[in-house]
């Protein structure tokens, strides 16, 4: 029985030191800022190398400053696990949320990306950015909820194998979600990209002064699965996707995507090298010659597969004659000339692209495009 006993103590003592809690690091003079607590909480995971943080999910937090996330593992690669448990966490203006962004490459390629996070459960209002986070190799945000924050609500930089999932925002003032490449600290749009990410199961809310619902930039091997975007019209895009300058940015792909609003400039903006696929698009809303899918001029190969409905007014707009098309099962509208757009040296003609191929669905299946 005593061998139990201690066993049993022994255990207990692993896991207060595996979990830390918040609210065992407030100090009376903290007054009604919480995150000089929540920093000192970050602070001793750190120490401890690994575990998890847990808040308190009947508590709002209320925030001053930003919370600087732990940045170097002591040896070999570490997990720091964030649960939120259900807890709201208010941001003053200006400040990210949480942040953890590398003074240059060196110490974000050599230091930083062996320490991975995991945040689950908050509600994030308010700030700048709720979650800033650079340097990390197979990061995770789940099950949170963000509301009205001012640049964006999550921005990823040098994130690769990033996994955002089951997140809903509303009302982000200019990006949603953003991953993109380390170059704010030096890094290239070869040597610091957010590839291999994917964004699954998330709604977002656009408000009128959004730019960009999901932004990719110079990221290969990006997924956006199973999404919603929705909101304001005023919005400028649901999807951009830009390869900026890298070279080895191949694949994009979007799945099972649900948009409900027309923003202003493009539904599905695309400027990349390689394939780009939409596989699965559903929209329900247009004004007249609005463009769904947008290409850059020198973009390169763009299949849509699964596109079932067509709107009046919806068009496809190819920023010239050499971007390839190619088109299997959509809605006959699709296969249309009148709903196509293509920039030549003439301006905006009506006009299938020269490089267009496809298959036809429903009762043109059998017809081929070539």
């Amino acid at each position: 029985m005593r061998y139990y006993l201690i066993v049993f103590f022994l255990l207990q003592n692993m896991i207060s030191y595996s979990q830390i809690r918040v609210e065992d690091f407030y100090k009376k003079s903290d007054g009604k800022d919480d995150a000089p607590s929540i920093q000192r909480a970050m602070r001793h995971i750190d120490s401890l190398g690994r575990g998890s943080v847990e808040f308190e999910g009947s508590k709002k937090y209320l925030l001053q400053s930003a919370v600087e996330l732990p940045r170097y593992a002591v040896g070999g690669r570490r997990i720091i696990i964030l649960n939120g448990n259900g807890c709201e966490i208010v941001g003053k203006s200006g400040i990210d949320i949480f942040r953890r962004i590398p003074i240059d490459q060196d110490e974000a390629l050599n230091k930083m990306m062996a320490t991975r996070f995991v945040f689950n459960d908050f509600s994030f209002t308010g700030g700048s950015k709720a979650i800033n986070l650079g340097a990390t190799y197979g990061s995770s945000i789940q099950r949170c909820n963000f509301v009205t924050q001012e640049e964006a609500a999550i921005d990823i930089q040098f994130g690769l194998a990033t996994e955002i999932h089951h997140c809903i925002l509303t009302n982000p003032k200019k990006d949603g979600i953003v991953l993109r490449c380390g170059t704010d600290w030096g890094g290239s749009t070869n040597n610091s990209q957010s590839n291999s990410s994917v964004i699954s199961m998330c709604r977002a809310y656009a408000t009128k002064s959004t730019d960009a619902v999901f932004r990719i930039l110079g990221s290969g091997g990006v997924v956006l699965r199973d999404c919603i975007s929705e909101g304001s019209g005023d919005a400028q895009y649901s999807v951009f996707f830009d390869r900026q300058n890298s070279t080895t940015v191949r694949l994009f792909r979007v799945e099972n995507f649900h948009l409900e609003h027309a923003p202003k400039k493009a539904g599905i903006y695309l400027n990349h090298t390689g394939i780009a696929t939409i596989d699965g698009l559903f929209a329900q809303m247009a004004y007249k010659d609005f463009p769904l899918v947008m290409s850059a001029p020198n973009a390169e190969q763009i299949t849509l597969i699964n596109i079932p409905h067509f709107v009046g007014g919806m068009v496809l707009y190819s920023g010239n004659n050499e971007v390839p098309w190619r088109l299997e099962y959509c809605h006959k509208s699709f296969y249309a000339k009148e709903n196509w757009r293509i920039n030549t040296s003439k301006g905006v003609e009506t006009k299938l692209p020269f490089y267009f191929s496809g298959i036809g669905g429903k009762f043109q299946i059998k017809q081929e495009y070539k």
